[in-house]
């Protein structure tokens, strides 16, 4: 609930000088009256008084203090009467005073005038930057002017643009370091350019907040006119923008890939069909050794997957296989027979913790997709002569729980949050960065959920790991 406070009264300089103009006079005539070396000058202090208040409240309250300066001053120095001379100082006094308050007003008229239009001209000041802060505030954007051979002058009130208050950036020589690395090269060449040529700038980068999330941002600005070497402009965090943009590529991405889905699926399948009923005839030639009748078995079963996976990578043809309980360990030594080569020509040492009997409800190729994915982008990440892989299974309560570690070069902090975008791979040569969208899928599909933790510095999480991916799937008891 909104509490409306009364606005706290206070006195105007004109109400301070009406109370002047009755105080001030009464207490120069008592001063006078019992200070007998002011007998002589009695007519000082009530000047005094009248030019004050004359000063600080025009002419009227002037008129009244020369009002109440005559009446104190008959009633508490009163002059002998009779004298005729006496009786002219007495009426020359507030005369003088009179002459003298017109003098003043007119004297200080302007200057009044102008600390009132001063006055409102502040008040009006003022609203306009409180105007100028709320909408910048709710624009999401930060003004600002740069002047050539100096540095970038933020305007007060600014969206924090670079996650950092205002206070410390105008601290800063320059935000350029507050850039992405990536990004600081073409924001520098642009700055350049602007100045070169005396051209308008538009700009856009990245910044990494302290937060640890990835903004955008768009810099524009214009010189102006009439002064050399100074431009305006604004600074605005697009990042609302960017990810509307990356949604709409992304959908028409997945809608291209549907499309491509339905079709390699259906091209695919008398391809298939052929391939397997002639390994099925292959096998049953008596004269095959058991070794190669064994090859030939895992072949079999691989080409099934085949065409599983056509439909489960891509996650736009439901598959057919239905979900059972699985011993998660089980599946996990079936994945890792097949990186067994990948595994000796990379020199990576495997580490394995695998628990007995953890069991879940998931179709078995889901499964082994999610094993899958996990394994091969750890083999990727751990490269060197230390490279070593973690692949542990356990219960935690009524969760079975699935982590793949690595000690490789870890993940950069502003793409961690878009590991299980789809489309998203810093492989550019390889990736296609679909495989950990479809094991985030399909772990939400059976009920669970995955996390990643990593860092750029090899081996600083515990137990020596750079990134390590955890899957959690509803246990079976």
């Amino acid at each position: 609930m909104t509490v409306f406070r009364k606005p706290r009264w206070r006195p105007s300089a004109r109400t301070i000088a009406y109370g002047m103009a009755v105080t001030l006079p009464a207490v120069a005539s008592f001063v006078t009256f019992r200070y007998p070396p002011l007998h002589a000058v009695p007519f000082a202090l009530h000047y005094m008084a009248m030019a004050l208040v004359t000063v600080l409240g025009g002419l009227f309250p002037a008129l009244l203090s020369v009002s109440i300066s005559t009446v104190a001053t008959f009633i508490l120095l009163p002059e002998p009467h009779g004298k005729s001379h006496e009786l002219l100082v007495m009426l020359f006094r507030p005369s003088v005073l009179v002459a003298s308050a017109i003098v003043i007003s007119l004297m200080t008229r302007g200057q009044r005038h102008a600390a009132v239009a001063l006055r409102i001209a502040h008040d009006t000041l003022r609203e306009q930057a409180v105007a100028l802060s709320d909408s910048q505030q709710a624009s999401k954007c930060a003004a600002w002017t740069y002047i050539e051979g100096d540095r970038t002058r933020w305007y007060p009130g600014g969206y924090e643009v670079f996650g950092i208050p205002m206070a410390e950036l105008e601290a800063l020589p320059s935000p350029i370091p507050l850039i992405w690395p990536d990004d600081q090269p073409a924001v520098v060449a642009a700055v350049r350019r602007m100045v070169a040529e005396r051209s308008s700038l538009r700009v856009e980068y990245r910044v990494l907040f302290p937060s640890g999330e990835l903004h955008w941002s768009e810099a524009r600005g214009n010189p102006i006119e009439g002064q050399t070497g100074l431009w305006r402009g604004v600074t605005f965090d697009i990042t609302e923008r960017k990810l509307a943009e990356a949604a709409l590529i992304r959908s028409e991405k997945l809608a291209a890939m549907g499309r491509l889905a339905s079709t390699i699926a259906h091209e695919i399948n008398n391809p298939l069909e052929a391939v397997t009923n002639l390994l099925y005839l292959a096998r049953t030639d008596v004269s095959l050794s058991p070794s190669t009748d064994n090859h030939l078995a895992v072949a079999e079963h691989e080409l099934a997957r085949v065409a599983e996976i056509a439909r489960l990578a891509l996650g736009f043809i439901r598959t057919s296989a239905k979900a059972r309980e699985l011993d998660i360990a089980s599946t996990i030594d079936d994945v890792l027979a097949l990186f067994r080569h990948r595994f000796e020509s990379r020199n990576a040492r495997l580490e394995l913790s695998l628990e007995s009997s953890v069991m879940v409800f998931i179709a078995p190729q889901e499964l082994r997709q999610i094993a899958t994915n996990l394994i091969s982008n750890a083999l990727d990440a751990a490269q060197g002569t230390h490279a070593w892989i973690g692949v542990h299974v356990r219960v935690e309560g009524d969760r079975a729980v699935l982590v793949v570690e690595d000690n490789g070069s870890g993940i950069a902090p502003g793409h961690l949050h878009r590991v299980f975008d789809p489309f998203f791979t810093t492989k550019e040569d390889t990736g296609t960065g679909i495989g950990l969208w479809i094991t985030r899928e399909l772990a939400e599909k059976n009920g669970g959920r995955i996390a990643v933790e990593s860092t750029r510095e090899r081996g600083t999480l515990e137990g020596g790991v750079s990134t390590r991916f955890r899957v959690e799937l509803p246990a079976v008891s």
